[in-house]
């Protein structure tokens, strides 16, 4: 039977006529004698007395009547249970968080929450593993990260820092640590490979780096050097890199070792192609623009293939922690990007001194550099030939099972070497830049940039 034939019915039998029943539906006398009129022709059987003073049930009219007052009645019964179950949470409620969250954030909460809510039960299940929600393994997670599944619901709770401590003790004995290389020195304890994806993603810019490095690069060709010391860091962002990929320094000796490890290690790969150097401490904010900077730089290396290309970074402040870099004359007109010849190198400059920077066209060293291996070479090789000559043992090992006891006695007594200051400052006439405009980019490698960054960017950590 068609409920608005009997919602009319009903309104009809308690009404006593047509004509009241049509004032309180809104609907005129004959279109509800229509409807009475079908729903009677349906079920074959008359639901009325017509008579002069009005209208009166039959005993099936009754029976209906009876049945139809029962169905409304429970309608608006289950309507106030549905209005104050939103009024008023009832029922169970399972909670999933980390041992962490779960104890010194979530329950120390609980007790207000239950004080307004003195009808839900909660079941707290504190666990590492993330419970899954899409399979009621729980009905609400507070996690530190965003969930996989698109469809759940999710709410920013508060952000979480993480820090670093010492004791007094430790620190008068060790000293303390101001940069993240200095970390290569300190003994750490940390999480491990148990630990909580969002915890072991904390590699997320080495990996960033080399998913931003394969736009351009294929993976068996992708070095990523590291320091041994931070193996328990590295080992679960490389986990699928060939271990020959994987140029591990015995110890942090600066970055001009480090590029000399590498490109001796790139002579039994490809020994000829051009090489692209990218940090891994840093952000930007469209890798495929980046890269297609880089690969603008790799085409003028190979039209130049004696030719050293830096990217820099058209500023949008006078940053005095950053290195700067002085275009000087146009040497690659023609060119989807124009190159310049390096000027000057300005390390670090005061504020007023970057302020004219930035007016006067300089732009930031991202410290990404394009060349070929021999020119890089023999940049380094003119500007330290010591460092360049106590890499000679080291040379002669590569790629045989000596490599690491060469290493370690090579970087054993090593002096620390920066590339930026101890050769390219020393050789700017010998360098390119490529401006690079429209893509943002932060050095993430000091913690106070990586706060102003969060800041800036708008970073978000926990979520549920």
């Amino acid at each position: 039977m068609d409920w608005d034939k009997l919602r009319i019915f009903h309104s009809v039998a308690s009404a006593g006529s047509f004509t009241h029943a049509g004032q309180m539906l809104t609907l005129s006398q004959s279109a509800v004698s229509r409807q009475i009129s079908a729903l009677e022709e349906e079920i074959t059987t008359p639901l009325f007395q017509r008579h002069a003073r009005g209208l009166t049930l039959t005993d099936e009219g009754e029976m209906l009547y009876a049945a139809v007052s029962d169905v409304l009645t429970r309608l608006a019964q289950a309507e106030e249970a549905l209005k104050n179950v939103r009024e008023a949470p009832r029922g169970v409620l399972k909670i999933t968080s980390s041992h962490g969250i779960g104890t010194y954030w979530l329950v120390p909460r609980l007790d207000e929450f239950l004080k307004e809510c003195p009808e839900v039960e909660v079941h707290l299940v504190m666990e590492d593993r993330e419970l899954d929600l899409t399979q009621r393994e729980a009905d609400l997670a507070i996690r530190m990260r965003a969930p996989v599944q698109a469809d759940l619901i999710q709410r920013k709770l508060f952000t979480v820092h993480y820090h670093m401590y010492a004791t007094k003790e430790y620190l008068d004995k060790y000293g303390t640590p101001l940069s993240l290389d200095d970390l290569a020195d300190h003994t750490i304890i940390a999480y491990g490979e148990t630990a909580a994806p969002e915890i072991r993603e904390i590699n997320w810019l080495l990996e960033q780096t080399r998913r931003r490095a394969r736009i351009l690069i294929r993976p068996e060709r992708l070095l990523t050097v590291v320091t041994r010391h931070h193996e328990r860091f590295y080992r679960p962002a490389l986990a699928d890199a060939p271990s020959r990929s994987i140029v591990a320094q015995p110890a942090n000796r600066g970055t001009a070792p480090a590029l000399l490890y590498a490109l001796s290690r790139l002579a039994l790969i490809a020994p000829s192609d051009p090489v692209v150097m990218l940090p891994s401490d840093h952000h930007v904010s469209d890798d495929a623009a980046f890269m297609g900077r880089v690969e603008g730089a790799l085409d003028a290396v190979e039209a130049r293939p004696d030719g050293i290309v830096l990217l820099g970074i058209e500023p949008d402040r006078p940053e005095v922690e950053y290195g700067w870099i002085e275009p000087g004359e146009l040497m690659l007109g023609r060119w989807p990007w124009p190159i310049y010849r390096v000027r000057r190198f300005w390390e670090k400059p005061s504020r007023p001194v970057a302020e004219r920077l930035e007016a006067a066209g300089c732009l930031w060293n991202c410290f990404v550099v394009v060349a070929k291996p021999s020119s890089l070479e023999r940049l380094i090789r003119r500007a330290t030939p010591e460092l360049y000559g106590a890499f000679a043992p080291l040379r002669a090992q590569v790629g045989t099972p000596l490599e690491n006891d060469a290493a370690r006695v090579v970087y054993g007594h090593l002096p620390s070497t920066d590339l930026s200051r101890h050769v390219f400052q020393t050789s700017a006439e010998s360098l390119a830049v490529l401006p690079v405009t429209g893509v943002h980019w932060t050095d993430l490698g000091d913690p106070m940039r990586l706060r102003e960054a969060q800041t800036r960017l708008g970073w978000q950590s926990a979520i549920a």
